[in-house]
């Protein structure tokens, strides 16, 4: 299953030139407009559920495994263990995965109801195919799709974006390699909308500027939650069609 979605669209096309216009942004978007998302569920097989995201030229799959039996000596009593593996062609991934392992894992625990399951593991896997920028969000983003495709229980479903500010100063969403490459801050938040819980890597040195990247990030994970629910819920009526 396909979903697409260009966010933004629709906009007084006059007052979105000028904006577009004023951000400088290489590929003509807003400050504050995300690149198109699309989503495909259920594509691999040999896994317990996948997901493939692509964020403009960002591409994220994902496949979960679990519940799981879990090697002895790592297992826990009271509950199943979360590893997350992170694999990508680029050097830079490869250099940094242990890192992004740690990062993802941390935003993905605390919604899964791991006590279901215990002595147990819960493997996610994630394939960074591209990397244009903003791929924390986007494996974020792509790993709670798989999750939910696997029907793994969920307390909640967690959405990220990713903000930087360029050297004018200006704040600019989902940004691309380049654009996090000229940047002079580079944050990315994720949220739980509903208990209003967030987890953010970067951070920004006045609390003015920082306060208007959660609100933006904020709104910005909202919409793609929007999507993703509705990409989610689609495939499930598809398969009560079959």
């Amino acid at each position: 299953m396909n979903d697409s979605l260009r966010l933004g669209d629709g906009a007084d096309g006059l007052r979105e030139h000028e904006r577009r216009r004023a951000t400088g942004r290489r590929d003509g978007r807003g400050a504050s407009e995300l690149r198109a998302l699309k989503v495909e569920q259920d594509f691999l097989e040999q896994c317990d559920g996948s997901s493939r995201l692509a964020c403009g030229g960002t591409v994220v799959m994902a496949a979960v495994y679990g519940p799981i039996e879990c090697p002895l000596k790592a297992q826990l009593l009271d509950r199943a263990i979360v590893r997350v593996d992170v694999k990508g062609a680029s050097s830079t991934i490869a250099r940094s995965s242990k890192w992004l392992e740690k990062y993802f894992r941390e935003s993905f625990e605390p919604f899964i109801a791991t006590r279901m399951f215990p002595r147990s593991a819960i493997v996610i896997a994630l394939q960074v195919v591209e990397d244009d920028g903003s791929v924390l969000a986007t494996g974020i983003n792509a790993g709670m799709m798989a999750l939910v495709d696997a029907v793994v229980p969920l307390r909640s479903i967690v959405c990220a974006s990713s903000v930087a500010m360029n050297s004018n100063n200006t704040l600019v969403l989902d940004p691309t390699q380049a654009e996090q490459g000229e940047a002079v801050v580079h944050a990315t938040f994720a949220f739980d909308p509903a208990a209003g819980w967030y987890h953010a890597w970067g951070f920004f040195e006045d609390e003015r500027s920082y306060s208007t990247a959660f609100s933006i990030a904020e709104q910005a994970a909202r919409k793609v939650l929007a999507f993703l629910q509705i990409a989610s819920n689609r495939k499930v009526n598809e398969s009560l069609r079959i």
